[in-house]
């Protein structure tokens, strides 16, 4: 099946954009043992041969009908979309509830492990994850032990869970090196907006916000400095830009960029705090930028942007549960939940309180 699925997922020559094929790799860095991406955590776990597109475990069935597909679909293979089978819908978790529990043994013979006391970093790694997946959906995960189909968090070789639901207790392994891949890639995106739309000639004064990002004591700030509105790029950036003050005396003056040629340009903080500012004399222009935390640990963000917002903090504890009054099977018992609220969702039993700001870190 492995030299099957390769050749299917290769790309022809033809599907590659010429500046790729071109493109010439520079230094390549590596900072965990493990590897600092899931593919190559799963390479060096040596489970990636048994892993569908780098981290899915199938079941039989759904391999025999993927070989099934890509024999069906050779030269004619469509974009990567969400894998489904014959089970669907089927597969999806009921009333957007998904139970987990910690510690017990897996769901074969074959992943008979127990949390240790030194995997509280890949439960945290987990509890973020559930987090943000409740922050922007309507998916709640709850702790429970005793619900039939629920996902069992082990501690196997490399990083790695099953398609979908597949009934009963199935497992999701964060093994070593899977705890560091979350906080390595976990961005939070800010996105400003500053000045007066139609504005033609500068103003003597200018418009500003102000946001203050803060991490825990002893930890530091990544800021990347993703995109600014074309044709501000002056040295000084005098008349609109964004200020980034990542130096150990916040006092002083901080990196200025509004020049579409600095985008990518990576900012990593001597403390932990970085205040930001977006300013403007001209007319209405966005700054866009990402930020995490850029040591180990959680990171707290908090934002005040001009006169009219202030911190809006997120409960940073876990909420007790409640029934959706929609909810026609019967109650499972939980633990607990890690669903923060969310005004997407509909249903009003679940998603209470309308929250402006992301908060990095175990809810």
């Amino acid at each position: 099946m492995e030299k099957e699925l390769k050749v299917e997922l290769a790309q022809s020559p033809r599907q590659l954009p010429s500046e790729i094929m071109s493109y010439e790799g520079g230094e390549k860095s590596h900072i965990q043992p493990m590897g600092d991406t899931i593919e190559e955590v799963n390479h060096n776990s040596k489970v990636d041969a048994a892993l569908f597109q780098g981290d899915m475990v199938l079941t039989k069935k759904q391999a025999e009908e993927l070989m099934g597909d890509i024999k069906a679909n050779r030269g004619n293979r469509n974009k990567r979309q969400a894998f489904r089978d014959s089970r669907y819908p089927k597969t999806l978790w009921t009333n957007g509830n998904v139970y987990f529990s910690y510690g017990s043994n897996a769901c074969s013979s074959s992943l008979m492990f127990l949390f240790a006391p030194k995997s509280e970093a890949a439960k945290r790694v987990f509890e973020k994850a559930a987090y943000m997946w409740s922050t922007e959906t309507c998916i709640a995960f709850g702790e429970s032990s005793t619900a039939t189909d629920r996902i069992e968090l082990i501690k196997n070789g490399g990083c790695w869970s099953h398609v979908g639901r597949i009934g009963g207790v199935q497992a999701l392994s964060l093994g070593q090196g899977c705890e560091s891949i979350l906080s390595a890639t976990n961005y939070q995106t800010l996105e400003d907006t500053v000045g007066e739309a139609g504005a033609k000639e500068a103003r003597d004064e200018f418009t500003m916000c102000n946001y203050w990002i803060q991490a825990p004591a002893g930890s530091a700030i990544e800021v990347v400095y993703d995109n600014f509105t074309r044709g501000h790029g002056i040295d000084g950036c005098p008349y609109a830009g964004v200020e980034i003050k990542t130096g150990s005396d916040i006092r002083h003056t901080g990196y200025r960029l509004c020049s579409s040629k600095n985008v990518s340009t990576t900012l990593v903080s001597t403390r932990n705090i970085v205040p930001v500012i977006t300013y403007t004399r001209l007319y209405q222009v966005k700054t866009v930028l990402r930020y995490r935390i850029a040591s180990s640990g959680p990171v707290t963000s908090g934002t005040t942007s001009g006169k009219t917002c202030r911190s809006t903090p997120q409960p940073t504890s876990l909420r007790t549960s409640r029934p959706s009054a929609s909810a026609k099977q019967p109650a499972t018992p939980i633990t607990r939940t890690i669903s923060p609220p969310n005004p997407r969702c509909r249903d009003d039993n679940a998603c209470v309180t309308v929250i402006i700001l992301h908060i990095f870190g175990k809810p």
